[in-house]
């Protein structure tokens, strides 16, 4: 009857869960080769068109190409959302501030003990990370 040729061409009376829609095709038959070649048209001039077009030659490191422009696109918002959020300037983080009252103890320990001014390790602050205080 027309109502099951209908049901048969909406995935053959199986639940929904197991017919082609749900599974991406691949209960209806196409779990082979997915690449732009396996579509072949099927005449002399549809494949002399699509070449033409340059369809036939998908680049295959595509997901590789949209995920590295991503990450740039991501890292360009992290940035402006860091300036807004900050609202300073990027500061440059490679300059040492060196402590001042413990370098000068450690001075005062290494005249003491007749040691040179520069044995030891010269104290540091260490820079943190500042926000927007609401409270």
């Amino acid at each position: 009857s027309q109502q099951q040729g209908a049901v048969a061409a909406l995935g053959g009376g199986r639940p929904f869960s197991q017919s082609g829609f749900a599974l991406g095709g691949a209960a209806l038959g196409s779990t082979g080769d997915r690449s732009v070649s396996a579509a072949t048209p099927t005449t002399p001039g549809m494949q002399n068109f699509r070449q033409q077009l340059g369809l036939n030659q998908a680049d295959p490191n595509i997901r590789t190409t949209i995920n590295r422009e991503h990450t740039q696109l991501a890292d360009a918002d992290r940035r402006l959302l860091d300036d807004l959020l900050f609202w300073k300037q990027a500061e440059d983080r490679s300059a040492v501030v060196v402590d001042p009252a413990a370098e000068r103890k450690r001075l005062q320990e290494n005249a003491a003990l007749g040691a040179a001014p520069n044995k030891g390790e010269v104290p540091t602050i260490e820079r943190k990370r500042q926000g927007v205080s609401l409270f």
